[in-house]
C-alpha cells in the first residue's frame, strides 16, 4: 500500500465529488432509469425476484428464458448484489448508485497503487486523477448494470496479479487471486479469458525467472476458483439438468452473428422473439438446450460466412475502439445523421447507450478523450515496458479486451473495463514528457555570477 496516503485521499475525494455532481446535475438520485441499456430491466427483475424469495427467475419471457422458471441468462453475482440491496432497503436505486460510486472509487484507488508500484508517485497521481474525472467512468455509475462491480473486481485482480509477479509473494495472495478471479467470472463471463491470460502470464514469469519448484503453488488459485464457482455449477445442474460453471449466455454469439446478418431481412421484420422461430421444439427444451442450439447455429454461420463474420468483427471492434471518427462522415463511410437524439429522446442528452453514435456534446467529449488517451497510451506503453518489465501486465489486460471485442462483441461500456489502464499508460507518457521538459529547463538555468 502507498506510504503517503494524502494524495490518494484527495484524488478519491475529487472522484467522489465528480460522480455525485453528475448524478445531481443529470439525474440518478431518484428511482428513474436514465440510460437505454435493456439489461438494466433484466438485472432489476431478477434482483427483485431474489428479494421476494422467488429465486433466479424473470417475470416475463425474455431471450431464451421462460417467466417464473429458474434462469441463468446472466451471471449470478450482480443480481445477487441487487437482490441483497432490495431485500434490505427496498427497490431503492439511489442506494444502488451510491454503492456503485464507492465501487468506482475502488478502481481509482487501485490504479493509484498500481501506478505507484510499477512506476512512481507522479505517474500514480496523474493516472488516478485522470480516472477520477474521466467522463465515461464518471457517468457509468448511473446505469443499473454489472460494470461497476466488475470493474472493481478486475482492478483488484490485476493488482493482486502484480503482487504475485514479485519474487517472493505470500501464499495467501494465491488464494486471494482465486477468490477474485472466481467472483469476476461470476459477474461477467469475459473475465474467464482475462483470468486465463493473467494465470499464463504468472506462469511464464515464474518459469523464466523464479524457482521452478514453486510452480506447485499455482494449484492454489485453481482450487480456489473451482470452490468459488462450484455452487453455481450445482445451481445450473438443479435448474437446467446440466452441470455448468457458466451462464446460459452463448446465445449472444448467435445474436451478434446469425441474427445480426438476418435482422434487416423482410421476413424478420417485427418478429419479437426470432430465437423461438429458429429453435425447434422450443417449449420442450431446457434453457441450456436452447442456448446450445443457438450457439451451434452461430458456429455454423461463421463457417459458412467467414467474410461476413470478419466484417462483423471489425464493426464490433470499432464499436469498442472508435478511433476512426465515423460520426463525422456521412454513410456509407460513416454514421453522421443516422441517429440524432432529439429533444424528446426518452433518456435525455446524457443517456448512455449500448451502441453509441457520438452525436451529443457529452458523447463527443467521451469519444475524443478516448482517442487522445489511446494515442498517449500507445506511446506510454513503449516507455513503460522499457522502464519496468512487469508493465507487460498492462499490455495483457489491453490485449484481452481487444481480443474479446473483436471475437465476440464490442461497445463503449465493454471497453471501459480497460480504460483505467489506458489512462495509466497515458500517465507514463505524461510523466516522461514532464521529466524531459523540466530537465531541459534546468539545463537552461545560468548560474548567477
Amino acid at each position: 500500500m502507498t506510504r503517503n496516503p494524502r494524495p490518494l485521499i484527495l484524488i478519491l475525494l475529487l472522484a467522489l465529488v465528480a460522480r455525485v455532481l453528475f448524478l445531481l446535475a443529470f439525474g440518478g438520485f431518484d428511482q428513474q432509469i436514465h440510460d437505454s441499456m435493456a439489461d438494466q430491466n433484466i438485472y432489476m427483475d431478477i434482483g427483485r425476484n431474489l428479494a421476494q424469495g422467488n429465486g433466479f427467475t424473470v417475470s416475463t419471457d425474455i431471450w431464451i428464458s421462460h417467466a417464473g422458471t429458474p434462469t441463468s441468462i446472466v451471471p449470478p453475482l450482480y443480481p445477487l448484489f441487487l437482490g441483497t440491496i432490495f431485500k434490505i432497503f427496498g427497490e431503492n436505486l439511489i442506494v444502488v448508485r451510491l454503492l456503485q460510486v464507492l465501487l468506482s472509487l475502488v478502481v481509482v484507488a487501485m490504479v493509484y497503487v498500481l501506478g505507484d508500484a510499477l512506476f512512481n508517485r507522479r505517474t500514480a497521481v496523474v493516472a488516478a486523477t485522470l480516472c477520477a474525472i474521466y467522463p465515461a467512468l464518471v457517468m457509468y455509475v448511473r446505469p443499473i448494470m454489472s460494470e461497476n462491480l466488475f470493474f472493481a473486481l478486475v482492478a483488484l485482480l490485476i493488482l493482486t496479479t502484480y503482487y504475485l509477479s514479485l519474487p517472493t509473494p505470500r501464499l495467501r495472495l494465491y488464494a486471494a487471486w482465486g477468490v477474485l478471479a472466481g467472483l469476476a467470472v461470476l459477474t461477467r463471463t469475459e473475465a474467464s479469458l482475462l483470468a486465463g491470460l493473467l494465470f499464463l502470464y504468472l506462469l511464464l514469469l515464474r518459469f523464466l525467472k523464479f524457482n521452478k519448484v514453486s510452480l506447485a503453488v499455482f494449484a492454489i488459485p485453481i482450487v480456489v476458483v473451482a470452490l468459488v464457482m462450484l455452487p453455481y455449477g450445482f445451481y445450473n445442474l438443479s435448474a437446467h439438468g446440466s452441470f455448468s460453471l457458466s451462464p446460459n449466455a452463448k446465445w449472444k454469439f448467435w445474436d451478434h452473428t446469425w441474427l445480426a446478418y438476418n435482422r434487416d431481412l423482410p421476413e424478420w421484420q417485427g418478429v419479437e422473439f426470432p430465437e423461438k422461430r429458429v429453435v425447434p421444439d422450443w417449449d420442450s427444451k431446457t434453457e441450456a438446450e436452447r442456448d446450445a442450439y443457438l450457439w451451434d447455429m452461430a458456429v455454423r454461420f461463421v463457417l459458412d460466412h467467414p467474410v461476413e463474420f470478419i466484417k462483423q468483427r471489425v464493426q464490433r471492434l470499432l464499436g469498442s475502439y472508435p478511433l476512426i471518427p465515423r460520426e463525422e462522415f456521412a454513410p456509407p463511410l460513416g454514421t453522421k445523421g443516422t441517429l440524432n437524439k432529439s429533444a424528446d429522446y426518452p433518456y435525455g442528452a446524457t443517456g448512455l447507450d449500448d451502441y453509441v453514435y457520438y452525436t451529443t456534446p457529452l458523447e463527443k467529449l467521451r469519444v475524443w478523450l478516448f482517442r487522445v488517451t489511446m494515442l498517449l497510451a500507445v506511446v506510454g506503453a513503449f516507455i513503460a515496458v522499457r522502464r519496468q518489465r512487469l508493465a507487460y501486465l498492462l499490455l495483457v489486460v489491453v490485449l484481452w479486451n481487444i481480443g474479446h471485442s473483436m471475437i465476440f462483441v464490442g461497445s463503449e461500456r465493454l471497453r471501459l473495463q480497460i480504460d483505467p489502464y489506458l489512462l495509466l499508460l497515458a500517465a507514463v507518457f505524461i510523466d516522461w514528457l514532464w521529466a524531459r521538459v523540466m530537465a531541459r529547463r534546468t539545463q537552461r538555468v545560468v548560474p548567477a555570477k
